[in-house]
């Protein structure tokens, strides 16, 4: 997992998904919260970068509405980010504005083919088994 993944990832378990749950219409955070709980050390620009991302907003449904600062270059421990919670059909991304991507597919398969003895083992089987009790055509008889 990405570094930035794993700031998005926490932000979403720590603070999206409770307010989310308990029917809260927007969210803060602050940045500060998201390195201390992490136990971070020197990582506060690249907390607040992925906070304020689309791809962050995109992932877990939001809209960031108000980034509030004092500092200079808009990234310390103070920062607080305010989104606006979407709801459930912008979270999973249903509307027509959304694009899946290849990178939105991968590894969607991996458990699917991991409980069928591997992709590999699944395709074999599958070619074997293409004509059932039909004579291949590939082979005279």
């Amino acid at each position: 997992m990405k570094q930035a993944d794993l700031f998005r990832d926490y932000a979403n378990r720590h603070y999206v998904e409770p307010a989310r749950r308990s029917g809260e219409k927007t969210v803060r955070i602050r940045s500060g919260d998201v390195v201390n709980g992490l136990r971070l050390k020197n990582q506060t620009p690249n907390v607040c970068s992925a906070l304020e991302t689309e791809k962050f907003q995109r992932q877990y449904g939001l809209k960031l509405i108000d980034k509030q600062t004092s500092a200079p270059k808009g990234t310390s421990t103070t920062v607080i980010f305010t989104y606006r919670i979407l709801d459930a059909a912008a979270k999973r991304g249903d509307s027509s504005t959304h694009r899946i991507t290849f990178a939105d597919l991968r590894g969607i398969g991996k458990k699917t083919f991991k409980a069928l003895g591997g992709g590999e083992t699944f395709l074999r089987r599958e070619r074997e088994n293409f004509y059932g009790n039909a004579p291949n055509p590939g082979t005279r008889g």
